[in-house]
């Protein structure tokens, strides 16, 4: 008898561990399996960069076509070209302070990051606060602008839980320091594994003014407590707004 009320008490102790465990661990992340569509990144080159060095043709190829070690996003969203041949980057170079990506409902501050002691780039120490990796170019200037942010925590969503989500042609909107607006349209949306992570096409030198935005996804390793894999979005500037004091 006594055996009997022992197994019954282990087994309420259980599920109740399992309930907790269940409404505190971070919900699956968001996994790509098709592309969004087509864009045609040679429209966003200008007359005199018809043909980019070869690893922004290989940055180009990897954004629109994805890496073999990528997979891409899935949104019934027709084909699109982003024409910015007529979209000069800024000359000048202010730190990001505000993000908005209006098909998201995202609106937050953005802080700046820089590297860890092992070179890797730092992540963002809050969870609804995305940083800007400083030692890249701001956002506007020419070349590859990086924002991170976290996808989830233990008490849900975060800031970037929903990037999975854009489709091409969504806009995303930076107020620098000095009030001027810059803002983008999303060109690509890609998965890779953490491993295979492709460093030179997100952080790497463009003939264009890009803007990647950095999130985990994937597969949520519950032994490490950590995504299995990377969702960058690939964007490009569209438009700007500067002060006349600027």
């Amino acid at each position: 008898m006594l055996r009997w009320w022992v197994l019954s008490i282990l087994l309420v102790v259980a599920g109740v561990v399992g309930i907790v465990y269940g409404l505190t661990r971070p919900a699956e992340g968001p996994n790509i399996t098709k592309p969004i569509g087509v864009t045609r990144l040679q429209s966003l080159l200008t007359p005199r960069e018809t043909t980019p060095p070869a690893v922004v043709r290989a940055s180009i190829a990897n954004a629109v076509s994805g890496a073999p070690t990528a997979t891409m996003v899935s949104n019934s969203t027709p084909a699109a070209t982003v024409k910015l041949s007529k979209v000069v980057p800024l000359k000048f170079r202010s730190r990001p302070v505000h993000i908005t990506i209006p098909s998201l409902g995202v609106s937050a501050s953005v802080t700046k990051l820089g590297l860890n002691r092992d070179g890797s780039v730092q992540v963002p120490s809050s969870f609804s606060v995305p940083g800007w990796y400083k030692y890249g170019p701001a956002p506007g200037q020419k070349g590859s602008a990086v924002i991170l942010g976290h996808v989830d925590s233990l008490k849900g969503a975060a800031v970037f839980y929903h990037l999975r989500d854009l489709k091409l042609g969504n806009r995303v909107n930076v107020t620098l320091a000095n009030h001027t607006i810059v803002r983008f349209a999303v060109i690509g949306l890609r998965e890779y594994t953490k491993g295979k992570f492709p460093n030179r096409v997100v952080y790497g030198s463009r003939p264009y003014s890009a803007l990647q935005l950095v999130t985990c996804g994937g597969t949520f390793d519950r032994a490490t407590g950590h995504y299995e894999s990377n969702i960058v979005a690939y964007t490009a500037l569209v438009s700007k707004k500067v002060p006349r004091r600027a």
